[in-house]
């Protein structure tokens, strides 16, 4: 393939040659270049100056020539991830998630930016249907596909950001689970500690999300007792993302003492400065509370449900599966207290706005419902 000239180059005017043999559905044109090689991650050009530049599969409509001899074996990649990404960017996750699902095998675990698009393609499918426990996976694949970040969506349109750019943390996952049978399966599958890389090894910071999370689960499906005993260095704790996930679990999962102290972390946390990003303080309230619930002063657990309804009532909109969580916790909680009318008023709430909520299918939630007649109805999360 000849090389254009630079004012060429600079407006993009060229396809790699006059032929045209490469196709985007933006109707663009690259650069010219030559191409290298095709891989997994797209069509990989060198152009004029000697710098490598990819083009991802899903952005490619048809090739011919010789760019469609070297690219054959990712002719239906190709299609399959554009079809995917489209359909998502317009609101259609149902008919998009079985297509990531198809791709997702052989992109967890790589590096780049169509793994990116794969892994947080499917982690936004299934978290819209609520399928939290089956999001984490491709979320730490997403972690591994930008290991160094920050972490921009690839996915485009109307959509919010999946991932905090700064930490890698999506705000409607958080570590906090009610032992449904979801949860139950999640935790008993371990799945997530023997998974690797591409390279062989977890980033440390997936690695450490991986773990934690995963105790966090297992914690209340009774398959762990106290913290979890994953060795967290200082640069570990350095890191925001990681020091906000470990407090929010040691508060759940630690001692009298630990518990204390980590609501103390969860404390700064919040005071530090979330005005930019509310979830942070959603999910920092949601710990404290459920942290608070589990001690034995009376005075302390009513403060826990104080701490719980802050989610309900000024994070429903852009939190609503936390809010449901919240609102359940609260329920139970003012239940075992004696407070009836407190407990009844909540859950005629929860069943109301959030009628098809994954934790009505939580024990405890199950047995209020049905002694009030309101048996749960509706979808919930597949174990």
């Amino acid at each position: 393939m000849k090389n254009r000239a630079c004012a060429v180059l600079a407006v993009c005017a060229a396809l790699g040659s006059a032929r045209g043999d490469v196709v985007l559905w933006s109707g663009r044109a690259l650069p010219a270049g030559e191409l290298l090689t095709c891989t997994p991650e797209g069509m990989i050009f060198e152009d004029q100056f000697g710098v490598q530049r990819t083009v991802r599969w899903d952005l490619v409509k048809s090739l011919s020539g010789p760019e469609a001899q070297a690219a054959a074996g990712y002719v239906e990649t190709a299609r399959t991830a554009w079809r995917a990404r489209t359909r998502l960017e317009r609101g259609d996750a149902v008919s998009a998630e079985p297509l990531f699902e198809q791709l997702y095998p052989q992109y967890e675990g790589r590096e780049g930016e169509m793994a990116a698009l794969v892994c947080e393609g499917l982690l936004r499918c299934r978290l819209r249907r609520s399928a939290h426990t089956s999001a984490v996976r491709p979320w730490l694949a997403y972690l591994v596909a930008r290991p160094n970040g920050p972490y921009r969506s690839v996915v485009t349109g109307a959509l919010r950001a999946a991932c905090d750019e700064q930490t890698g943390l999506v705000p409607s996952l958080a570590p906090v689970w009610e032992s449904t049978p979801a949860v139950e399966a999640f935790a008993r599958s371990g799945e997530l500690v023997g998974w690797s890389a591409e390279g062989g090894q977890l980033p440390r910071k997936a690695e450490v999300f991986s773990a934690l999370f995963l105790h966090a689960a297992r914690f209340e499906c009774g398959l762990e007792s106290g913290p979890p005993s994953i060795d967290l260095s200082n640069a570990d704790l350095r890191d925001p993302g990681v020091a906000l996930v470990h407090a929010m679990v040691v508060s759940r999962t630690g001692d009298a003492e630990q518990r204390t102290g980590a609501r103390a972390r969860l404390s700064q946390i919040m005071q530090s400065g979330t005005s930019d990003r509310p979830w942070i303080e959603a999910w920092c309230r949601l710990a404290i509370g459920r942290s608070l619930l589990r001690e034995s002063d009376a005075e302390q657990r009513r403060l826990g449900v104080v701490e719980l309804l802050h989610l309900p009532a000024r994070f429903a909109d852009s939190l609503p599966y936390l809010a449901g969580q919240a609102l359940a916790e609260a329920v139970v909680a003012l239940d075992e207290m004696g407070d009836a009318g407190g407990a009844s008023s909540l859950l005629a709430e929860l069943s109301e706005r959030y009628g098809s909520h994954a934790v009505l299918s939580w024990q405890p939630m199950r047995e209020r419902l049905e002694g009030t007649g309101g048996a749960p109805s509706g979808p919930r999360e597949k174990p």
